[in-house]
């Protein structure tokens, strides 16, 4: 799915997981099988072989999403 996301969002930038997940996933996403799964999209392969993933591992990523939407955010 995260292939399929990166398709949708043309996401050049890079994929970036976040979340109390992350450090969970990271021993699954440093294997092959992971990037061989997400570029697997038949001719857009060589697209998504382009597009670089990432993990956050800092747990207070969201704390520092809140704390930038209530300094510069619509309030």
């Amino acid at each position: 799915e995260c292939g399929n996301l990166a398709l949708h969002t043309l996401a050049k930038k890079g994929i970036y997981i976040g979340g109390g997940i992350a450090n969970y996933l990271q021993p699954y996403l440093q294997e092959s099988t992971f990037l061989d799964t997400f570029c697997q999209k038949g001719p857009m392969t060589s697209f998504l072989k382009s597009i670089p993933v990432k993990l956050i591992l800092d747990e207070r990523s969201s704390l520092f999403g809140c704390a930038f939407y209530y300094r510069y955010g619509n309030h």
